[in-house]
């Protein structure tokens, strides 16, 4: 019997009534270049991770705990199952109810069907992002990774949910050098998708490597105080940070509305007294092949899109089956691709300065992680532009700090969009009023 059968016949046998099992299968296929784009390594293999989570109602509360299993020995899968039991009845939550099995009804595109456990695929890329490299002049290639997965999940639960999903994902990482003469500068670029043929060798090296050689030519950053711009990475790193949730998201929260800690209230406000733009934000797991898309979460709730904020007004908080049982609402499925509502500005309009009054453009943070409840921030500038009329010097180092709540009073967005990993919206932002800090 698999892991998944002997569990769920102990669970019984133990008269266990509520618990989830997810299992996840990922097929695995890594390619890694080093100095001069050789070829350092190429691995396959695959993993299995498989999770039990059971509940335990004692009275007027209910725990959860939960394990990983790693055998299909059944007297290890019983120790297993009597730890968490243990473990849940020393947690005490108010009562919420499992999730009832909901058909899935919208479809979300998430897999790659050309995707496959081949070397000659991931050669075929990393060759030709040696080859663009290679035209561009004082650019080298130090180093690059392409990770393949193909993922299957299970989820199960003693609430009669059985969902499936098939799913790939690649991550890309890769460093450009510019020099001149004895002076060097390097950009890592690092990119998630969920096709290989998202992956752009040609666009990748063009874009990067000019990168790589505006930091090389770029100046230390002065104080500035005036018209921000974000574009590019950083416009996603923005709306989508890498190691947390974005605030303006944060506070859509059930979790935090539960907690007492929310700042936005129901049909009010997000922030009194906007100029500019009113921002609009719609959290949609439903892009087809966005790495941030899912078809479902933890719960088993189906995915489905979720206006969060509209024309500055909170419509609608995002929910786990926990927190939406306690605010006795909905349950909204995972949280997934973060969309913004475009603007009221060309993006010629929004590059708009002269010599009397200069912009700063941000392009890319060296890591930015915004505090979640406050909304305070101070990133440091990896790669910006300053411009005065039609000088654009490039320029890094420096801090872009503040907070977002009141960055976002005087904004305007372009109107022109763009998609990336986990945000779709538009290409460019521009805050009326923000500070960098000089080096």
């Amino acid at each position: 019997m698999s892991i998944i059968d002997t569990t769920k016949a102990i669970l019984k046998q133990k008269q266990i009534s509520q618990w989830r099992i997810i299992q996840k299968i990922s097929q695995k296929n890594n390619i890694y270049l080093t100095k001069e784009g050789a070829i350092e390594n190429i691995t396959k293999g695959q993993r299995t991770d498989v999770n039990l989570t059971v509940y335990k109602k004692q009275g007027n509360s209910i725990g959860d705990s939960t394990v990983s299993l790693i055998s299909d020995d059944p007297e290890y899968i019983s120790k297993k199952i009597d730890e968490a039991v243990f473990t849940a009845s020393l947690v005490k939550n108010p009562i919420f109810n499992l999730a009832d099995e909901e058909k899935i009804i919208k479809k979300v595109k998430l897999f790659d069907k050309n995707l496959r456990l081949d070397e000659k695929q991931l050669l075929k890329i990393t060759d030709a992002l040696k080859r663009e490299t290679a035209k561009i002049k004082n650019t080298k290639l130090v180093q690059a990774e392409l990770l393949t997965n193909i993922n299957n999940v299970k989820l199960i639960t003693s609430k009669g949910i059985n969902h499936n999903i098939q799913s790939t994902d690649i991550f890309f990482e890769a460093t450009f050098i510019a020099y001149k003469g004895k002076h060097e500068q390097e950009h890592v670029v690092m990119k998630n998708f969920r096709r290989l043929k998202d992956i752009k060798p040609q666009q990748i090296a063009k874009k990067y490597a000019s990168y790589a050689h505006d930091v090389l030519n770029s100046t230390r950053t002065k104080h500035f105080s005036g018209p921000v711009l974000l574009s590019n990475d950083a416009i996603q790193e923005f709306f989508n940070p890498e190691l947390d949730v974005c605030p303006l998201i944060t506070h859509a929260s059930a979790r935090l509305k539960y907690m007492g800690v929310a700042r936005y209230q129901l049909n009010k406000p997000i922030i009194e007294k906007m100029t500019g733009d009113k921002i609009t934000i719609i959290n949609n797991p439903l892009i087809d092949y966005n790495i941030a898309s899912q078809q479902f979460d933890e719960d088993g709730i189906p995915a489905k899109k979720t206006i969060l904020i509209k024309d500055n007004i909170f419509k609608s908080h995002f929910a786990n089956k926990r927190y939406a049982d306690y605010l006795n609402i909905k349950p909204t499925g995972p949280l997934g691709v973060i969309e913004v509502k475009p603007g009221s500005k060309s993006i010629k309009q929004l590059y708009k300065s002269s010599k009397e009054r200069p912009i700063l453009e941000i392009v890319a943070f060296s890591s930015y992680s915004p505090e979640g409840l406050s909304g305070n921030f101070t990133v440091e500038i990896r790669l910006g532009y300053l411009y005065k009329g039609k000088q654009r010097i490039p320029i890094k180092g420096g801090m872009f700090t503040g907070n977002i709540f009141e960055l976002i009073k005087h904004m305007h967005l372009s109107k022109e969009i763009a998609e990336f990993s986990g945000y779709k919206g538009p290409r460019v932002i521009r805050f009326e009023q923000a500070v960098v800090s000089g080096i």
